[in-house]
């Protein structure tokens, strides 16, 4: 059962993100891109459920991370970040679920190095380690979502 303590405690460690607002505008600006990854796939295979989902995770992320770059203790930091963290990991579960006939499984392990680059990334670091390691993050589950928008229109050119 979550007590209140270590409610506390994951609550902390969510909200210890890199704080970004120090960063020169150009390392914010190339920490920014780094959610680009997220808008190929609906370049390359157009508009389909698969696509429009993988864009919205980079768009919520962009969101947020845009907020983080201007003021990180900002209410529409604060809001976008919860954002960020409800939503986009619903997502992607939604689409493990719904393709996991044609994940494989280094997929999964390709998830799982994404996520220590994600827990690694926090104020601890400072903010340029922040940046490597949340940018590596991006570039990463960007790239396992890609994965599968084209396996998933490989099998649709298939059939």
């Amino acid at each position: 059962m979550l007590n209140r303590e270590k409610f506390n405690e994951i609550k902390e460690w969510f909200e210890n993100i890199g704080d970004t607002s120090t960063c020169s505008n150009k390392t914010k600006i190339i920490f920014l891109l780094s959610n680009i990854i997220y808008f190929i796939p609906i370049l390359i295979y157009g508009v389909n459920v698969l696509t429009i989902t993988i864009t919205m995770i980079g768009l919520i992320s962009l969101l947020f991370h845009s907020c983080q770059c201007h003021n990180v203790k900002s209410k529409a930091s604060i809001r976008t970040f919860y954002l960020d963290v409800f939503i986009c990991p619903l997502l992607v579960l939604l689409i493990i679920i719904k393709y996991n006939k044609i994940i494989p499984s280094w997929w999964y392990l390709g998830l799982l190095i994404s996520l220590g680059f994600f827990a690694s990334g926090t104020n601890d670091r400072g903010p340029i380690g922040y940046i490597i390691l949340h940018s590596l993050w991006h570039i990463m589950t960007g790239l396992l979502l890609l994965f599968v928008a084209y396996s998933s229109k490989k099998i649709e050119k298939l059939n």
